[in-house]
């Protein structure tokens, strides 16, 4: 059987970071917020990415309700037959 030397104790990772060290976030987004300055550290850029998602879900409700297709004027073949139905009718 071959066994497997290592040189030195491999690192454990540290729950708390180090004074003056900032802590990574888990995802690849909230790394690249802080990396670029938008956020201080890891719970600002969570804390912004959640602001960001339910602001774009504001909007898809928003456009749901505003951008609904308006309703038509109608036609003058439609206002004609109206007016016919309405003599027809005896209805002023």
């Amino acid at each position: 059987m071959h066994e497997v030397q290592f040189d030195e104790e491999p690192e454990l990772t540290r729950a708390v970071p180090a004074a003056g060290e900032k802590k990574r976030a888990e995802s690849g987004a909230a790394n690249w917020l802080v990396s670029h300055g938008f956020a201080r550290d890891a719970a600002g850029a969570n804390a912004l990415l959640i602001f960001l998602a339910l602001l774009l879900f504001a909007a898809a409700i928003a456009g749901f309700f505003f951008l609904q297709p308006q309703p038509k004027a109608p036609t003058d073949a439609q206002l004609r037959t109206l007016e016919i139905m309405k003599a027809r009718s005896g209805i002023r």
